[in-house]
């Protein structure tokens, strides 16, 4: 048996993460926490209070900033369990992305098992990104964020992750994916995706060179986008820079003893 936790709601304004995250704790899976990562934000309807919780970890339990205590207390939680949870999946949603591309994001350093790669391929995730500084991953081994497109269907995570806690999941390995790198996000400071031309905008792709004279003065040859949106949100981002990379080097990564 492998304890799995599941945090949603670091952005509580992305909506699909929120309301599978909400389905579990009504309807309880065996060997499967499921816990609200930014309360406070979530109960005054906003993305966050101070500051992105992702950007709060590791975190300070006696910090002024709401985020920082979150941050730590999560860690706290996770370090606490007994035994320590198996993996620590952060759920969130691409706001836009007509592609309907889901990703996940993996810390380079700390890693995954070959049995999460395998139910990643599994859920029909073709591209993988390797990032730091992005939050809970980098502070757990075997922990990992999953970034749902539109089309994602959360009744088969909902049965993978089933698998993975309580059965026989089969493991995979890190060529059944393309690799990116994160890069950043895209702020209308630097360009308003508003005056993107139409002609343009209609033709990015996830995880592709961007095909865009407009985008590609801002963010160069290499760089593909991940998600974005047409609006920014209220913090004026609107999408998400990767670029592709190399096969990581797992030899630090977790190996599966269940």
């Amino acid at each position: 048996m492998a304890e799995l936790l599941v945090l949603t709601d670091t952005h509580p304004d992305e909506k699909k993460a929120s309301h599978f995250g909400e389905s579990l704790r009504q309807h309880p899976a065996l060997n499967i926490d499921s816990v609200i990562a930014n309360i406070e934000a979530r109960k005054q309807g906003k993305r966050f209070v101070d500051i992105n919780l992702m950007a709060a970890y590791p975190g300070d339990l006696r910090s002024a900033i709401y985020e920082e205590r979150r941050a730590a207390e999560i860690l706290q939680m996770i370090e606490e369990k007994d035994p320590c949870y198996y993996g620590v999946i952060d759920l969130h949603n691409v706001r836009e992305n007509p592609t309907n591309d889901t990703t996940a994001v993996i810390n380079e350093k700390q890693g995954v098992t070959p049995r999460v790669l395998g139910m990643l391929a599994r859920l029909g995730i073709k591209n993988l990104m390797i990032s730091e500084g992005v939050g809970v991953i980098d502070y757990h081994p075997n922990a990992f964020a999953i970034e749902m497109a539109t089309n994602f269907d959360t009744d088969q995570l909902r049965s993978e992750l089933d698998i993975l806690a309580n059965g026989e999941s089969e493991p995979g390995d890190i060529t059944q994916f393309a690799w990116f790198k994160y890069i950043d996000s895209l702020h209308l400071t630097q360009l308003d995706p508003r005056q993107i031309p139409e002609e343009e905008y209609s033709k990015l792709e996830a995880f592709q060179p961007v095909n865009s004279p407009a985008l590609t003065r801002i963010i160069g040859q290499r760089a593909c986008l991940m998600g974005w949106s047409r609006t920014p949100n209220k913090q004026g981002y609107w999408g998400e820079l990767v670029t592709p990379t190399g096969l990581p080097d797992t030899r630090s990564w977790p190996k599966d003893t269940i």
